[in-house]
């Protein structure tokens, strides 16, 4: 069985005379534009504010023990030694 090639209801034939025409001619390259230059933040150390922490539903920090909270403390000051770039590049393994 062969199946029928689909043909289109109306047939507008298309002038040779015709021509996509522009205002203005568009570069070919794309330049991208970013706020800041990225590896100025390589070198400044990671610093963390946590005084507006919800203590309430729906983040969990409220189901945190004393013990948890001390672990996370010890981590965010364990990475405040270190600059950006050793947080996301050196270390990257260890810190996701």
């Amino acid at each position: 069985m062969s199946r029928d090639k689909k043909k289109p209801k109306s047939v507008i034939p298309v002038s040779e005379k015709k021509y996509p025409k522009t205002s203005e001619r568009v570069p070919g390259k794309k330049i991208p534009v970013i706020a800041e230059e990225v590896s100025l933040y390589d070198e400044r150390k990671a610093a963390w504010r946590v005084s507006k922490i919800q203590l309430i539903d729906p983040y969990g920090w409220h189901e945190l023990d004393a013990a948890g909270v001390s672990r996370i403390k010890e981590k965010l000051a364990t990475l405040e030694r270190n600059t950006w770039k050793e947080i996301f590049v050196r270390d990257a393994r260890f810190n996701h």
